[in-house]
């Protein structure tokens, strides 16, 4: 098997520049995994696929402000992108990418904006460099004031003030990731309110999302592929046997799937997994 065997032509006349007005009115292809039936429908109609007494897994981490701009000491431009702190719970120290990587050396210092600097700490392989931050309050509350949502590469536009609002779901809690779970983006407050009136148990995990889905992939296999790797979050109380049952656990977030892998060594009950996949920014 070779990566160019999942290629398909998405014209861009297809790819959606700003979202919905309203989140759930986004287009949802169904795939049936017994017949491979295909059908199409909205969204707001996700409740015609949950029974009392399913498990909805959402993912409930927050993206943050992760596209630094500013000016090297020459006074030429520059981007730093957030990608994971190097220390957990210490956010002075981050992994980035820096643009123009080559012009930007070992020990350089970088003047973002509102009279913020941040230095070139170390350098690592595969052009990520360790830029540290100056401990001088918040960080988050900082990065809030002088950075910029980071929007998809297929997204061909500059971020703007309602993308701090709409590239978050409406769950959105943990701040850490620096892309959006996309799937989770189209739940609005009514309708996981509708989910939950169904007799659905609704669980969050918290998966950061990193750079890693901004990559363009490299390798020939699959079998070659080395994802970014992200960081995830799930309670072992959210995890316990008792949940898990001949119930259908639903996922929402093709990243999901290796969170609750990594938690295969709490024992659970076999379950049948639905994941729901669909063209999250497809124009309607």
């Amino acid at each position: 098997m070779r990566v160019e065997e999942f290629d398909y032509p998405l014209p861009k006349s297809l790819i959606a520049q700003f979202p919905l007005e309203k989140r759930d009115c986004s287009r949802l292809l169904v795939v049936d995994r017994l017949t491979g039936e295909l059908s199409h429908t909205y969204f707001s109609n996700i409740t015609d696929f949950f029974k009392p007494g399913d498990l909805l897994i959402l993912n409930d981490t927050k993206v943050i402000p992760a596209r630094l701009k500013g000016v090297r000491e020459t006074g030429g431009h520059v981007e730093i992108f957030l990608s994971r702190p190097v220390y957990e719970n210490n956010f002075l120290l981050w992994e980035s990418l820096v643009k123009p990587s080559k012009k930007v050396k070992l020990g350089m210092t970088l003047k973002l904006k509102d009279g913020l600097f941040a230095k070139v700490e170390a350098e690592k392989p595969n052009g990520i460099k360790i830029i540290r931050f100056p401990n001088n309050g918040a960080f988050f509350e900082m990065i809030e004031k002088v950075g910029e949502i980071p929007l998809p590469p297929y997204i061909h536009r500059e971020a703007d003030a309602i993308d701090k609002k709409r590239y978050q779901t409406v769950f959105a809690k943990e701040k850490g990731a620096v892309a959006a779970p996309t799937a989770g983006l189209h739940f609005t407050v009514e309708l996981i309110e509708k989910i939950k009136n169904m007799g659905v148990k609704i669980e969050f995990v918290t998966l950061h999302v990193g750079i890693g889905t901004f990559l363009p992939v490299r390798r020939l296999t699959p079998v070659a592929l080395n994802f970014s790797s992200t960081t995830s979050e799930i309670s072992r109380s959210n995890a316990t046997p008792k949940m898990f049952g001949s119930i259908s656990i639903i996922e929402i977030f093709l990243s999901l799937s290796r969170s609750n892998s990594s938690a295969n060594s709490i024992p659970m009950k076999p379950a049948p997994i639905i994941t729901i996949f669909f063209a999250d920014l497809v124009a309607s």
